[in-house]
C-alpha cells in the first residue's frame, strides 16, 4: 500500500528546457520523490517564443488549466510546487495556476519558489504587477528565494506573515573532474548560455575582437531568435567560434578544460553555469548582478562592474596575465566553496527540510 502524500509540480524541465531553473526544478523533485508521489504537469516553451507574448503560450496556458483541473479531480493533492514567472504574463499565468489549484484543493499548502535576483527591481512602480503579486503572496504557504535580499524584501513591503527560506541552486548530475593549468599560447575561453543579448553575448563578442589572436572563444548554446543567430555568426572568426547546445558530460568537459568561463549578463540570480564552473576549478569573468557576488569570497576579483567591452577586454587579459600559481590557487577556492556551500549533500538537507510535513 503507498501510503506517500501527493505533490503536484507545474512548470519547465529538462530535456525539453535546458536552463538554470528547469535543472533547479528536476533536482528538488528528485531529492522529494521518496517522500512524494509526484504528478508532473510539465510547461514547455519553445526557444523561439522566449520574452515573447505569442498564440503558443496562450495554448500552452489553456493545456496547463486543463491538466491542473484534471489532476485535482483525480488526485488528494498535498502540496502543488511551481516557480514565479515575474513577466506580467507569467505572473498572471502564476496566479492563475495558483488560484485553480486552491479552489479543489483547499486543505493544501502551495510552495512557490523565486528564482530571480532582480524582483524588487521588476515589482518596482509597477501597479499591476504589484497587484497581481499580492494576490499571489496570499496563496502561497511557502515561499523559496535565493538570497536574503529577497526574503527581506518580501517580508518588508508586502508584510507576508508566513515561510520564506532561503535555498542555493546546485549542480544536477554533479561530477568533480581534475583540473589543470598549463603554460601554452592559446588561452581558452567559453561562454555557455541560452543565445539572448540579456546574456551580454554581443558585449563578449565585441570584446573578443579586441584581444589578439592567443585568445579563442567558444560559445555554446539554444539560439531564441533569428535576427539575434544572424549577428551572432557574423562574429565567427579564428579565434570566435559559435556552436549549438552542449549537456551533461561534454558541457564539464568542455567546462574543465577551458581557462576561463565568462558571463556578461544583465540579469542573473545565482546562475547553475557558474556552480558548474565552480565545481569542476574553472575560474569565470562575471557581471556584478543579482546575487551573484554573492555566490563567491569577497576576495574574488573577477566580477564585472561595467558591462562594457572595455571592462572586459581588462578583465580578461589581467587574468590572462595571472601566473599559473595563482590560476590554481582560485581553482582550488572555487571547488572548496562549492563543496562547502553549494553541493548535493547540503542543499538536499534544506529541501528536505522545506518540504517537511
Amino acid at each position: 500500500m503507498n501510503l506517500k502524500k501527493k505533490l503536484l509540480f507545474s512548470g519547465e524541465l529538462p530535456p525539453s528546457s535546458a536552463h538554470g531553473v528547469s535543472y533547479s526544478n528536476a533536482h528538488i523533485l528528485k531529492i522529494i520523490s521518496n517522500k512524494y508521489n509526484i504528478i508532473i504537469d510539465q510547461e514547455i516553451i519553445k526557444y523561439k517564443n522566449h520574452g515573447k507574448f505569442s498564440l503558443n503560450k496562450i495554448l500552452n496556458l489553456f493545456r496547463r488549466i486543463i491538466n491542473i483541473l484534471h489532476f485535482s479531480f483525480k488526485y488528494e493533492f498535498d502540496t502543488f510546487y511551481l516557480c514565479y514567472s515575474n513577466s506580467f504574463y507569467g505572473s498572471l499565468k502564476s496566479y492563475i495556476l495558483m488560484s485553480l489549484f486552491k479552489i479543489f484543493n483547499r486543505n493544501s499548502r502551495v510552495v512557490m519558489h523565486i528564482h530571480r535576483g532582480d524582483l524588487e527591481y521588476q515589482l518596482e512602480g509597477n501597479i499591476l504587477k504589484n497587484k497581481i503579486f499580492v494576490k499571489i503572496l496570499k496563496l502561497t504557504d511557502k515561499i523559496i528565494v535565493l538570497s536574503e535580499t529577497t526574503k527581506k524584501f518580501i517580508l518588508k513591503k508586502y508584510y507576508y506573515k508566513k515561510d520564506i527560506y532561503i535555498l542555493d541552486n546546485t549542480v544536477y548530475n554533479e561530477v568533480f573532474l581534475k583540473k589543470r593549468f598549463n603554460s601554452k599560447k592559446k588561452f581558452n575561453c567559453i561562454f555557455i548560455s541560452n543565445y539572448i543579448e540579456e546574456k551580454g553575448i554581443i558585449v563578449l563578442l565585441e570584446a573578443f575582437k579586441l584581444l589578439d589572436h592567443k585568445f579563442h572563444l567558444k560559445c555554446y548554446g539554444n539560439f531564441t531568435n533569428p535576427n539575434l543567430k544572424k549577428k551572432i555568426h557574423e562574429y565567427t572568426s579564428q579565434n570566435i567560434s559559435i556552436y549549438g547546445p552542449v549537456y551533461d558530460v561534454e558541457k564539464f568537459k568542455i567546462i574543465v578544460e577551458s581557462d576561463l568561463l565568462i558571463l556578461p549578463s544583465f540579469n542573473e540570480g545565482k546562475p547553475i553555469i557558474l556552480l558548474e564552473s565552480m565545481m569542476l576549478g574553472t575560474p569565470f569573468i562575471a557581471s556584478n548582478v543579482g546575487y551573484i557576488k554573492e555566490m563567491n569570497d569577497d576576495d574574488y576579483n573577477l566580477f564585472l562592474e561595467n558591462i562594457n567591452k572595455e571592462s572586459l577586454f581588462e578583465k580578461i587579459n589581467y587574468f590572462a596575465k595571472l601566473s599559473i600559481d595563482q590560476k590554481k590557487s582560485i581553482s582550488e577556492k572555487l571547488q572548496l566553496r562549492y563543496i562547502r556551500l553549494y553541493s548535493n549533500n547540503n542543499i538536499k538537507r534544506k529541501i528536505l527540510e522545506i518540504f517537511n510535513d
